[in-house]
């Protein structure tokens, strides 16, 4: 199944937003100063709407080539214990990651810190979210990544889990996965902890293929987004 690549279309959008805080930072030297700040939030909120509108039209192309009934087709193989399951995998990668940010000092970076656009955001975090800072545009974005979950999750699996041999073959690529989504703008102590979602994906790929990884994979992902959109509806009641 041919999807649109997005991790080219994120590193053209680090190379443009790069620019963009080079030249931030030269207008600090052009005695602008005072001005920084403003000009600073401007930048980051023309890379925020920008990126929201790129991210709104990907998933939109994504969901062209997968049909909605192919989600719902998947939902329906959810089970309570797949849940609970997933939910654990989960509080394990956040308590990693929170464990490495406090004692692990130099896993806290991220390219984030380098853009004018973390100054309003609150600081790293998954790119593919930042459509979620724009109020009421989260609620209706969140639906869409929902719809979405599935495809990029067999994407994922299929790069990431197909052809592995055994366990060892299998951390290697685990490591590879968690690492990746640094380029999502995560830091790499988040990276770090999510290879442990990745072991468990791949135990799942060891006993039912890439079927089975990918309901686990995508459950892992709904419960993220039924987070998001929970959170997204009470930032717009607020």
């Amino acid at each position: 199944m041919k999807i649109p690549k997005l991790k080219l279309s994120i590193a053209l959008f680090v190379v443009g937003a790069s620019t963009l805080a080079l030249l931030v930072l030269a207008a600090n030297h052009h005695e602008i100063s005072a001005h920084k700040h403003q000009l600073a939030e401007s930048v980051g909120n023309v890379l925020k709407y920008g990126w929201t509108l790129f991210i709104i039209y990907f998933f939109a192309k994504v969901l062209r080539v997968t049909p909605v009934r192919e989600t719902v087709k998947l939902a329906k193989k959810i089970t309570i214990p797949s849940i609970l399951q997933n939910v654990l995998v989960l509080i394990a990668v956040v308590a990693i990651s929170l464990c490495l940010y406090r004692w692990v000092p130099i896993l806290n970076f991220s390219w984030l810190y380098l853009l004018p656009a973390n100054t309003s955001s609150g600081g790293p975090t998954n790119i593919v979210m930042i459509p979620l800072q724009i109020r009421y545009v989260g609620i209706g974005f969140v639906l869409l990544f929902a719809l979405c979950v599935p495809t990029l999750a067999r994407r994922e699996e299929i790069v990431y889990r197909l052809g592995t041999r055994n366990w060892r073959d299998g951390s290697i690529r685990s490591v590879k996965f968690g690492l990746a989504h640094c380029l999502m703008g995560v830091p790499l102590c988040v990276g770090v902890a999510l290879c442990v979602s990745g072991l468990w994906y791949t135990l799942q790929y060891f006993r039912g293929g890439i079927e089975r990884s990918t309901l686990h994979h995508s459950i892992y992902n709904w419960i993220i987004v039924c987070g998001a959109l929970v959170w997204t509806i009470v930032q717009v009641l607020h």
